[in-house]
């Protein structure tokens, strides 16, 4: 409201974050399509002598590191030492968000991970046994969602993908009232992830998404 008066104009200054979920992302997006982007690099630096430019990549981690692309050259890239799933980052999502043949004998899977001041999430798929891949359909975004509010769009979802197919699966977090509610109120029986080995679980998924077996 302070520019109002004289149309003034506000200038936004930062490298990229650590992640691309920040909202400085969605901020710089929008600008550039305005044409109101300005992106410079350490190479447009003409105060700073070549050697010095090298000793800071250097110090950097090199010039592929997640550090110097992100501070130096302004690229938007995932941290790699902060990222869950650094693989992921690697790949173009094309190579994952694509369409995939049903075959004709599949079992439907389903994911549910609970939360209320968090967002419920649900994913829908089934494994391609031929293909060897997981194959995720569908999901759910439910903020705020009560116990019945999440069955309905279960139920919902379950019935528009795969009509009168039965579900093979259907797994949530270890929420022991949420499990019996669902099963005796609703119908949906819903069997408690495991929790025992967490490192070896998230091994796993990256080895996955590196290897193109999530689609």
């Amino acid at each position: 409201p302070q520019t109002i008066d004289h149309e003034g104009r506000m200038i936004v200054i930062s490298t990229p974050p650590v992640t691309p979920g920040h909202p400085y992302v969605t901020m710089a997006n929008e600008a550039e399509l305005t044409g109101d982007y300005l992106r410079q690099t350490v190479v447009d630096n003409t105060y700073m002598s070549p050697p010095l430019k090298a000793k800071y990549m250097k110090a950097s981690g090199g010039a592929e590191s997640t550090a110097w692309r992100r501070e130096y050259m302004c690229e938007f890239v995932v941290d790699a030492a902060r990222a869950v799933v650094p693989e992921f980052d690697l790949l173009t999502e094309c190579t994952i968000v694509r369409t995939h043949p049903r075959p004709d004998f599949f079992e439907p899977l389903v994911s549910c991970d609970v939360g209320y001041a968090d967002p419920t999430f649900v994913l829908y798929g089934y494994y391609d046994f031929l293909q060897a891949k997981l194959i995720i359909e569908s999901e759910d975004y439910l903020p705020h969602a009560r116990t019945d509010q999440i069955a309905l769009a279960v139920k919902a979802k379950e019935q528009k993908l795969w009509g009168q197919r039965p579900v093979y699966m259907r797994k949530t977090d270890i929420d022991h009232r949420l499990i019996a509610d669902m099963a005796a109120q609703h119908g949906l029986f819903f069997t408690p992830t495991a929790k025992d080995d967490k490192e070896a679980q998230v091994n796993m998924l990256r080895m996955w998404i590196r290897d193109y077996r999530i689609v």
